[in-house]
């Protein structure tokens, strides 16, 4: 079964109980939970830490684009580092739930396929 990692479940703005759509909801850090800043070198690192203790599987599981924004930024880049090519969950505001789709595609011809594409 897929799971869905959350940044910060207490930083998002909306509800992310749709996103349980696609599997069961884990928080990478917890609420009141001492890391670094998300501005500092560390944080980056304590992300990566956190998902392979989690053994969060790229292939499989997802993140959902919710919380701090700067934050999220800063730990997908840390992400697409490490694991490469993974699942993100995004809201669809038209859509009115969360749709599915890969980041940290390295190919950029590809990648100008897919956005072609549609």
């Amino acid at each position: 079964m897929s799971r869905v990692f959350v940044l910060e479940l207490d930083n998002c703005r909306h509800d992310v109980a749709d996103a349980e759509r696609y599997g069961r909801l884990e928080t990478i850090f917890a609420r009141g939970e001492r890391r670094g800043g998300m501005w500092s070198e560390e944080f980056p690192r304590e992300v990566i830490k956190r998902l392979v203790e989690l053994d969060f599987k790229p292939s499989s599981d997802y993140i959902v684009a919710a919380g701090n924004t700067v934050a999220l930024h800063v730990a997908t880049c840390a992400m697409v580092s490490y694991y490469g090519p993974f699942r993100m969950l995004f809201w669809s505001a038209a859509d009115r739930r969360y749709v599915t789709r890969e980041v940290g595609r390295t190919d950029a011809r590809e990648s100008r396929r897919a956005v072609q594409a549609g």
